[in-house]
């Protein structure tokens, strides 16, 4: 076969109409108002129709009930085809789920292109069925997904001297997998051992050091008295296990004291907590290294702080920060959160405006953000919204060296 054959048109036409016909893929023609005009025997396999039920069919026909990945219905109008006709614009690699000849739904990927007919617009689609590697990836998700509920809170008795709130927002797909982890648990009638991590990256070991975290800060949190000690035990967690992750960490105990609430915590590379009422604002200074990284790993120092009614205390991970842009320094958070009048209800509104800024910002969540705000309660008792979506000296100061 020469060049000269393989540039005549007539051949083009002749090898693309062979390829049509014996493609794996779907092929459909349709005029200007959407109706099946045209398509090749993948087509009928794909949508399990007999020619007669798909010729003259058209994108509009509700009997498709489309959705898309979110199981959103997709009105006929915005079908791929539909908004090729529309717009005169390709349309690529557009999923979506539709009912078939057989009456079964379908996962189909679809590709529609402006063509010529008889002098009008029509379109030329392409679509391939996907619903088994659909599936697979929804079931993965919903696994992953079941997996990171275990590393959120779990549901716990009200307490009159202690007000909990935690927020929690996971990371924008395709990531998909966040590495935040928090939870309270109770020691005593009048103690509640608690913590906020971050293990690092967005994949299965992220899952896996998540949910290991979490256990054995419970477990050491139950047979240790000292906070730095509790991550320590961590650290020597996940050194000893194959892929674990490292990860951030805050660690510490809260309980009453006469009129007000005493916190004991230590840092493990984590960013400060806050500490926010109507006259205070101020970082709380404990330093320690990551943990699950360093050989020979140095015990965080654990430091006491004290709550008097109506100061709150903030643990955060950085995602609080990051998902902001520009990137939001925890001095400009602590001067976000001064900026209230330090009510809980005010500090509420202004953390879930912040993590709503964050979702408004043009541009994929980058990462997962976890809250928690342990707060000592005005007289009259304490409220407390655990949620997944949704005597000594005070060692705490505002340090003049900023934060990133």
């Amino acid at each position: 076969m020469t060049e000269s054959n393989l540039r005549s048109g007539v051949l083009k036409e002749t090898l693309a109409a062979i390829v049509v016909e014996n493609q794996r893929a779907g092929v459909v023609v349709q005029t200007a108002d959407g109706t099946v005009v045209d398509f090749n025997p993948a087509a009928l396999k794909v949508l399990a129709m007999t020619a007669e039920q798909l010729t003259g069919k058209s994108s509009l026909d509700p009997s498709w009930q489309a959705v898309d990945l979110d199981l959103r219905p997709v009105p006929g109008e915005r079908h791929p085809a539909m908004r090729c006709l529309a717009t005169g614009e390709p349309v690529h690699q557009f999923p979506m789920g539709v009912r078939t000849g057989d009456q079964i739904y379908r996962w189909l990927l679809i590709d529609s292109w402006p063509v010529d007919i008889d002098g009008e617009r029509g379109a030329l689609t392409q679509f391939a069925d996907v619903t088994e590697q659909i599936t697979a990836q929804r079931r993965t998700a919903e696994t992953i997904k079941r997996l990171q509920r275990h590393a959120l809170p779990t549901p716990h008795d009200g307490m009159d001297w202690l007000t909990v709130v935690t927020r929690y927002h996971g990371v924008t797909p395709p990531l998909d997998i966040g590495g935040d982890f928090f939870d309270l648990f109770p020691l005593s009638d009048q103690r509640r051992g608690f913590f906020l991590g971050d293990a690092c990256g967005h994949n299965l070991e992220t899952i896996s050091t998540m949910m290991m975290a979490r256990h054995a800060l419970r477990v050491a949190g139950l047979h240790l008295d000292d906070a730095g000690q509790v991550l320590s035990w961590l650290h020597e967690t996940l050194k000893a296990v194959p892929n674990a992750t490292f990860c951030t960490a805050v660690f510490g105990w809260v309980a009453p004291y006469t009129d007000g609430v005493t916190v004991r915590l230590a840092n493990a590379g984590h960013p400060p907590p806050i500490v926010i009422g109507p006259d205070r604002s101020e970082l709380v200074i404990a330093h320690g290294a990551v943990v699950g990284v360093l050989p020979d790993y140095e015990t965080p120092t654990e430091v006491e702080i004290r709550l008097e009614p109506g100061q709150h205390l903030i643990v955060y991970s950085d995602g609080l920060q990051d998902s902001m842009f520009p990137r939001l320094t925890v001095d400009m958070l602590v001067d976000r959160l001064a900026d209230t009048d330090g009510t809980l209800d005010a500090i509420i509104s202004e953390v879930d405006r912040l993590i709503g800024e964050a979702e408004t910002g043009g541009r994929p969540r980058q990462d997962d953000t976890a809250v928690m705000i342990l707060s000592c309660p005005m007289a009259g008792g304490a409220r407390n919204e655990m949620s997944d979506t949704r005597g000594a000296p005070t060692r705490v100061s505002r340090s003049a060296t900023s934060y990133p």
